[in-house]
């Protein structure tokens, strides 16, 4: 494919069976020193499976940028050794000659996670359960391919479309820390923080070393968004939320009329130890996290159906205490 002018692009084949169809978005980053590289998605047709994909198109405008380049490629990387109903799949990488590449992609249909909360407001108990668990599921298979996720997020989770919204898909490795690959924090080409400051880790924010614990705080970020509709910590500055992150606390989570008080005490246990700002007093494991929020959901659910049965029984009955 001609890589001078994105734009071309649409109506050609690209690899002897993707149809370019049309462009969904296009970005470019530049560096300090002028250099620029451009992100385009484009909606395709792939012939061979007659199937809508998206392809990620990646073009550097200069030799010089191998590190974004770099970047590029971990992304389908990651992508390629964790197949997950919770992930999204990738289909192809293509590395041309002239540095540019193409990721090719499943179409995913939805809403992110964002959109879905600021459209719907905040999830009730049996949706709180059932996307934090899809989630769980995928970063317990990515974690044990030791792959760290890295900007977990609500605009990084789409929320597919079905008949409830339970079905989600885990995007956008483009930073994941691969194996062999463990180290700092450090900066993209750009001079920006790899990471969204609302949800990383405070030892992200610090630029210490990094392991799956981070992702499980970020996670954790998440959870009380999706319980609260905003993120735990939030300041004018992108310094005065890291700053929050490492010497408060955030504010208490309330019921609501999707989730009771009983509930909520579960719920706001769990975040609270997945946000815990030293690693070693975290959750150590996604599958950790995991069975301590079907543990906390059953019992809350059982709760629930044992006060609504109780009050039923003492309306007709009278309550046995009297």
């Amino acid at each position: 494919m001609n890589t001078e002018d994105t734009r071309n692009l649409l109506g050609t084949i690209f690899d002897g069976r993707y149809i370019i169809e049309s462009m969904i978005s296009q970005s470019t980053a530049s560096s300090k020193v002028g250099l620029e590289s451009t992100t385009t998605l484009y909606l395709a047709h792939d012939t061979t499976y007659k199937c809508p994909v998206v392809i990620k198109h990646f073009v550097p405008q200069s030799t010089d940028q191998n590190l974004a380049l770099e970047r590029f490629i971990r992304e389908a990387r990651a992508l390629l050794v964790i197949k997950h109903p919770a992930i999204v799949e990738i289909r192809d990488v293509v590395l041309q000659n002239e540095g540019s590449a193409f990721i090719v992609m499943e179409r995913l249909e939805g809403l992110t996670l964002r959109q879905h909360l600021a459209k719907n407001g905040a999830l009730s108990f049996h949706a709180f359960v059932a996307v934090c668990s899809q989630i769980l599921e995928a970063l317990e298979l990515a974690h044990r391919k030791g792959i760290i996720h890295r900007d977990l997020k609500p605009d990084n989770i789409i929320v597919m479309q079905a008949p409830a919204i339970e079905q989600v898909k885990l995007i956008d490795f483009g930073i994941a820390q691969l194996p062999g690959n463990r180290g700092h924090l450090k900066l993209t080409n750009t001079g920006d923080m790899l990471g969204t400051p609302l949800y990383m880790s405070p030892e992200q924010c610090l630029g210490e070393a990094i392991d799956e614990r981070s992702d499980i705080y970020s996670l954790g970020c998440i959870m009380y968004e999706m319980l609260t509709g905003q993120a735990p910590f939030n300041g004018d500055s992108i310094l005065a939320v890291m700053t929050k992150k490492v010497t408060e606390q955030p504010a208490a989570i309330g019921p609501s009329e999707k989730i009771n008080q009983q509930q909520i005490v579960q719920f706001e246990r769990i975040i609270n130890k997945a946000m815990a700002k030293a690693p070693q007093d975290r959750y150590q494991s996604a599958h950790e996290l995991h069975a301590d929020l079907l543990r906390s959901s059953t019992l809350g659910c059982n709760k629930a159906k044992k006060s609504r049965i109780s009050i039923v029984f003492n309306k007709f009955f009278g309550s046995s205490e009297d």
